[in-house]
């Protein structure tokens, strides 16, 4: 009889925070009902075109990506789709150009379909909550079904929205390969890797104009806060990608990677023409403050310990990563796209550019959105 009194109340208490979220959902959706239906708000600050000769060519769009954008597959399809039709005006998009997108671009697709409350509160934490609370059942079952994780109710909000997020996102970035006829490294998303006995991994995909689609890059090197819930891939899980009708091949990496030399050992017997990296480097204005180290695995031999809080956080990508590492892969360009706006209390920060040849192609750092083309070939 106790224990049939106690499991009781703990029903009750459950369906008493259920009706509480749901009851608040609904205030917030009468007061920000408006809000949700506004046209999205690209904040574009810039399109850089280098070459104005007729060259299939690689479009950088850094995407200023606010909580709203991820409410349905069509808001997020919207948003995504302003940026190229920016691009195709001022001409980059010509056929056979590949176009790269940032780090964690599809991983906030976990919040879709959701009440306006988890797009309107300022906390990522606070809409993960609110997302447990009015998802009780279903995330139960994803807990149930799952491979072990360090953080499991984390790992289980994504397994649980694996399914709408891979429709979302594969929908999204299908109809713009299609209908711009170009090809895209997507930006990344955190699902589950059948290769991997189904954990979570953050990865990107690839897609072409004729609607065919897969991997294109695959995390080795989460951070320890990814580690909670990803686990990282082997390196060298996807292989750099050459098209029929692209005039160079790319060897895509996720953030982090552009930190360990491993990586780019692994890519010299394959020689790309060009290694693209989509990054993510959460924080507000943390481009400028010291840099912390190493996030999640021990610092490369060849890293001076002693740069540790005395180096910018710019001044340590410069160093460290993609600029200062291409050349023990072989290749001759390189580039980086970054994620910018404004999602929950993340911040975010950094910048893109292009490497030609050791010659930098970018402006001053772009702190809204920005597109960055130039030819493919890297001659």
């Amino acid at each position: 009889m106790g224990r049939t009194v106690q499991w009781t109340k703990r029903v009750a208490w459950v369906l008493a925070l259920i009706g509480a979220a749901i009851g608040l959902e609904l205030h917030f959706w009468q007061q920000d009902f408006d809000v949700y239906e506004q046209t999205p708000q690209w904040a574009l600050g810039a399109v850089h075109v280098w070459d104005t000769t007729n060259c299939a060519r690689l479009v950088l769009i850094q995407p200023w990506m606010e909580t709203r954008d991820y409410s349905t597959q069509e808001t997020f399809a919207s948003k995504l789709a302003g940026y190229f039709e920016a691009a195709h005006r001022q001409g980059a998009l010509t056929a056979g150009s590949v176009v790269v997108l940032p780090e964690h671009l599809g991983t906030w697709l976990v919040a879709i379909d959701e009440w306006p409350v988890v797009y309107a509160t300022r906390k990522l934490h606070t809409a993960m909550t609110w997302i447990i609370a009015t998802n009780l059942l279903e995330l139960l079952s994803a807990f149930r079904q799952m491979p072990p994780a360090p953080q499991p109710i984390r790992a289980a909000l994504f397994h649980m929205k694996a399914q709408q997020m891979h429709k979302a996102y594969v929908q999204t970035f299908t109809d713009l390969a299609c209908q711009y006829g170009v090809y895209i490294l997507a930006g990344s998303i955190v699902l589950p890797d059948s290769s991997l006995q189904g954990q979570l991994i953050n990865a990107a995909m690839y897609f072409t104009p004729a609607g065919q689609y897969g991997w294109s890059g695959k995390k080795a090197f989460p951070t320890a806060d990814e580690q909670t819930f990803c686990t990282a891939a082997p390196i060298g899980a996807v292989q750099p990608i050459l098209w029929p009708d692209a005039a160079a091949t790319l060897a895509h990496l996720i953030c982090a990677d552009a930190w360990y030399p491993q990586v780019y050992q692994n890519l010299q017997a394959q020689t790309p023409d060009w290694i693209v990296v989509s990054a993510f480097i959460a924080g507000d204005s943390l481009w400028a403050q010291p840099w912390s180290g190493y996030d999640g695995f021990a610092a490369p031999s060849d890293v001076d310990l002693t740069d540790i809080g005395v180096l910018t956080e710019r001044q340590a990508w410069e160093k460290y990563a993609l600029e200062g590492r291409l050349h023990q892969s072989g290749a001759s360009c390189g580039a980086m796209v970054v994620l910018r706006g404004r999602l929950w209390d993340l911040g975010a920060d950094g910048r893109s550019f292009i490497m030609k040849n050791g010659q930098y192609l970018t402006s001053t750092t772009c702190d809204s959105a920005c597109i960055l083309a130039t030819c493919l070939s890297c001659r």
